[in-house]
């Protein structure tokens, strides 16, 4: 196709470049750690809050989702912050080591975290083993809510049964 829309020796050039499957998937993951450091880069030092959501995807594996808002050149920015398999349990602990771990990893410091959105499960939201005594324990001031995070598929299945 190249060699009919620009000329047969642009169609020879383009023959040149690698595009085996691994070198398709390594850009795609140097593209998105780009991005990510990008996030991560204009996060740091300002103060954001986070919203935590557990999900299963199509294979049931259990993720846990991370959103997170700051504000930005007065600008408010949401994006997603990280999605990690959830490996182990579902506990308190277990969860806050995941946000925790990728804390430290990336030097994004709990002192910034001024909220936190949780689905209300005891795992997130218990007051004494919970994720959110866990935050607590790394910065008492942070305020704590409770949101859910629906799925279109949700949102038909509850329009179905009132209907």
């Amino acid at each position: 196709m190249a060699k009919i829309m620009i000329g047969e020796d642009a169609g020879k050039l383009l023959l040149k470049i690698p595009l085996s499957n691994n070198t398709i998937s390594r850009r795609i993951d140097d593209i998105s750690e780009d991005i990510n450091n990008q996030l991560i880069n204009s996060l740091r030092g300002k103060e954001f809050g986070i919203q935590l959501d557990e999900a299963t995807d199509s294979h049931k594996d259990a993720n846990l989702i991370c959103y997170v808002r700051y504000v930005n050149e007065n600008q408010l920015i949401e994006d997603l912050l990280f999605c990690k398999e959830i490996e182990g349990g579902t506990s308190g602990k277990e969860l806050f080591d995941i946000v925790n771990n990728f804390m430290a990893e990336n030097d994004i410091n709990w002192e910034d975290c001024v909220g936190v959105r949780t689905d209300g499960g005891r795992s997130m939201s218990g007051h004494y083993q919970g994720l959110q005594s866990r935050i607590r324990e790394k910065k008492p001031q942070t305020l704590f809510g409770h949101t859910v995070l629906y799925t279109e598929k949700h949102w038909q299945q509850q329009s179905s049964v009132q209907s």
